[in-house]
């Protein structure tokens, strides 16, 4: 998807590769200040702080065209689960990717097409609850089915994440002859994952909000079914 898109895809006509700081001069009182101005996804501290980490990387001696000026591809991802029509249950859990290269105005355009679907998330099958039942004799509690989902998730995105070919450009770079016509080494580096609250419950086995929390003398919070110790992240 980097590749193809970098390379032949006319909206990286208008890629940025480096980060820049972009900052605003008040024209009514010009003895104020500069004020920092943070509009896009290259204008950020993050990005300028990993292009600057990227430019220090030592490559092995046998990676081929060592010297090429090195740029960020900028993933944004998004992923959404949706019913396929009003009067079925059948779903999809797309995830779509974005760049952050893509000025904003243009990347959010309706008909600019920014995003590129790269895959679908597996759901849990029909015939878990049978399967259970089968081995342990009665149903999952609706605890446990989502942390199968989970589970389910963190292992499609493992499969994802583990493609030699994806983890190589991760620590080497991948060549790239761009749009522009210059060959850069770009390192595909991901600064957004986007997803609805109820997508950000299931992922973690975070509990929604509306579930009981019960406090207890230890300090500990029993949230539907699942224990956490005050502070903990996920």
């Amino acid at each position: 998807v980097i590749r193809e898109t970098f390379s032949l895809d006319p909206a990286a006509r208008s890629f940025h590769y480096h980060p820049c700081e972009k900052t605003y001069q008040s024209p009514v009182n010009p003895t104020l200040p500069p004020e920092r101005v943070y509009d896009e996804l290259y204008t950020s501290d993050t990005w300028i702080r990993e292009d600057a980490k990227i430019q220090t990387i030592k490559l092995n001696q046998s990676v081929p065209e060592r010297d090429l000026p090195r740029a960020i591809a900028a993933m944004m991802l998004w992923s959404d689960e949706t019913v396929l029509n009003p009067f079925g249950q059948n779903k999809a859990w797309p995830v779509y990717l974005f760049f952050g290269n893509q000025p904003k105005r243009e990347r959010s355009a309706l008909t600019a097409g920014g995003g590129r679907h790269l895959a679908y998330l597996p759901e849990l099958p029909d015939r878990i609850q049978d399967k259970i039942k089968a081995a342990l004799g009665k149903a999952a509690s609706s605890t446990h089915l989502t942390h199968f989902r989970r589970e389910i998730f963190h292992a499609a995105w493992l499969i994802l994440l583990q493609d030699p070919e994806f983890l190589d450009a991760y620590i080497n770079g991948i060549v790239v002859e761009c749009i522009d016509g210059i060959r850069r080494r770009l390192f595909p580096r991901f600064f957004i994952y986007s997803a609805d609250y109820p997508e950000k419950c299931v992922t973690p086995s975070v509990p929604p909000l509306n579930s009981q929390i019960v406090g207890s003398k230890s300090q500990r919070f029993v949230t539907s079914g699942c224990t956490h110790a005050p502070g903990a992240r996920f």
